[in-house]
């Protein structure tokens, strides 16, 4: 009887399938499959297939007795149960592939391949692809693929190494089922250091068809191509990407020569350039360069992604960048085309996903449907500290101010260990809720770790405002604040809320303008700032809450024009 539940077992297996478990056209082979190996897993061949009903065939098709049903009863029994659902989206993390070299001294080369193979797949509407960095928090690991599958919710993983030997290269990769730990498709290549574009093709091609997904003509069309194809300019755009993460300006001088570099091989080109323009943009973003530089800088930046695009109209890097100018430039509308734009050309850019969730929220025109966004950028990026901070956004932006000062705990926590002058922030979300104490003290630890910081005069400038010392605050804004806080949509309302508990009306109107120019146009929200309470009577804060209005209605139908043409999650 236990023969005929195997049975049973392979032809629910085909009609559910359309495949045999075990199909060899010879049948010493067939035998052997039989005896020795695991069917293709259900899932891959029909997404759909419910869970259980899946664990009921394999469970019938066990290779060892007690590990079969014992009776036809049993089986029925667990056949009778509700059906559970199954998310039919197919998830993958790529490991970092581990530098096997003789020196050791390639680890940038290595990372460089997971990059590119994360590249490949993140173009796949239909696959899940968990971000580079929180990829890269597994480098080195020891962890279980079991274990690693469930602190990342994904199906599968790939791992793989890197050998680089003078001019040859030794490429392993292995696909694993991360839920049951198979080994689905495992492969080696050989070659010279000039094949590893195609090597890298090859990989992430063989990905595709073991989880049998079907390319687009569009993704197939942009599979496996490398925008940069001179192996010695591709080694320096990695250099330069792994300096601007460094947060520095030194790590930024390091990253535009490395990018000039690679001009120098091989002329434009729209990685380099996207490159490019991302380092001017950080040099606004972490205020390491004179504000009265910052105009120059964010034109600058807007250039390379226009040449880029020039170059490559499907870089999904070249619109995020245009969309990063428009956030910082006050020119909303276009930062939520580009966004869009971005999104559709690189479904799985977490950064792109989360932001996506940011700029409803502070929009105000889908704040219930930015926790979609938010919630996607977390499953693609689950230790980001940026995506952890989607649910803080949501609260913040609903005016539920204490619920944002919970949610930012562990937040609060890692930049008060990195000593970070950050923290500016998050006393600010402690004002609103009211907790002046807690304000107090991260504004203190602000300004001891980071005295000479521009970040620093802000939070001095909010103590002494909240503690209603007019002179003192006054006194904290410098005019390299004040020029700093410009470029950006959060800083000018930080500036309004100042001046508005110091009674400065003239100054709230001018730079609470500016936060609504640059998209925060939540009415909700700017009427739930308890800082400004006082002012809702006043005909000048009525008439910039009719602009919020009004722009937060365009900016929803500018999103909606968009995504006609875009990537809908």
């Amino acid at each position: 009887h236990r023969t005929d539940i195997w049975s049973l077992g392979a032809m629910l297996y085909e009609m559910l399938s359309g495949e045999r478990p075990f199909q060899k056209a010879q049948e010493q082979a067939m035998i052997y499959a039989i005896l020795n190996d695991k069917p293709t897993p259900l899932s891959l061949l029909r997404p759909d297939i419910p869970t259980n009903m899946e664990q009921v065939i394999e469970k019938a098709l066990a290779k060892k007795k007690k590990d079969r049903y014992q009776s036809i009863q049993e089986m029925f029994q667990d056949l009778k149960l509700p059906l559970a659902s199954r998310d039919t989206e197919k998830s993958i993390v790529v490991l970092p592939f581990e530098d096997m070299s003789p020196g050791k001294d390639n680890e940038y080369f290595s990372d460089g391949l997971t990059e590119e193979i994360i590249s490949d797949l993140s173009l796949i509407h239909d696959l899940l692809v968990i971000s580079r960095s929180s990829a890269m928090t597994y480098k080195g690991t020891k962890k279980k693929i079991k274990k690693i599958g469930e602190e990342l919710n994904v199906q599968y993983v790939l791992e793989g190494s890197v050998r680089k030997a003078g001019n040859n290269l030794r490429i392993t990769a292995q696909l694993i089922d991360a839920e049951k730990d198979v080994h689905l498709w495992a492969e080696k290549y050989s070659g010279a250091l000039d094949d590893v574009f195609e090597i890298q093709e090859k990989v992430s091609r063989s990905i595709v068809d073991k989880l049998k997904i079907k390319l687009s003509p569009e993704e197939d069309r942009r599979f496996g191509r490398s925008s940069i194809d001179n192996l010695k300019a591709y080694e320096y755009y990695l250099m330069a990407r792994n300096q601007i993460w460094l947060f520095s300006e030194e790590s930024l001088d390091r990253a535009i020569n490395f990018v000039e570099r690679g001009f120098e091989i091989i002329g434009d080109n729209d990685l380099l350039l996207t490159m490019q323009g991302l380092i001017y943009l950080q040099y606004v973003n972490t205020l390491s360069k004179d504000p009265e530089t910052y105009p120059d800088l964010l034109e600058k930046a807007k250039q390379k992604a226009k040449k880029a695009l020039a170059l490559n109209p499907a870089s999904g890097q070249a619109h995020f960048l245009l969309g990063s100018v428009g956030m910082n430039t006050a020119d909303p509308h276009n930062m939520v085309q580009h966004y869009q734009k971005a999104l559709k050309l690189d479904p799985n850019y977490a950064d792109t996903v989360f932001v996506m969730g940011y700029i409803r929220a502070a929009g105000g025109w889908d704040i219930e449907g930015a926790r979609k966004y938010m919630e996607k950028g977390a499953q693609l990026d689950p230790f980001s500290p940026l995506t952890k901070t989607g649910m803080l956004w949501i609260y913040w932006f609903k005016g539920e101010f204490q619920k944002s000062v919970d949610e930012a705990q562990d937040w609060r926590q890692a930049l008060e260990d990195a000593n970070s002058s950050f923290l500016v922030f998050i006393a600010w979300l402690n004002a609103y809720a009211g907790n002046h104490e807690e304000a107090f003290r991260l504004i203190d630890r602000t300004i001891e770790g980071n005295p000479d910081h521009t970040f620093s005069s802000a939070a001095a400038a909010l103590k002494y405002a909240l503690q209603g010392v007019k002179n003192k605050a006054i006194g904290a804004i410098t005019d390299k604040l004040k020029k700093a806080a410009w470029w950006d949509d959060a800083w000018p309302l930080l500036m309004a809320d100042i001046y508005a508990l110091l009674g400065e009306a003239n100054l709230v109107f001018h730079w609470l303008e500016r936060a609504i120019d640059s998209g925060i146009s939540n009415v909700h929200f700017l009427m739930s700032n308890p800082f400004m309470a006082k002012l809702h009577n006043n005909k000048r804060f009525q008439k910039l809450i009719e602009k919020a209005s009004g722009l937060s209605e365009a900016l929803g139908e500018t999103a909606k024009a968009s995504e006609k043409e875009g990537f809908i999650l």
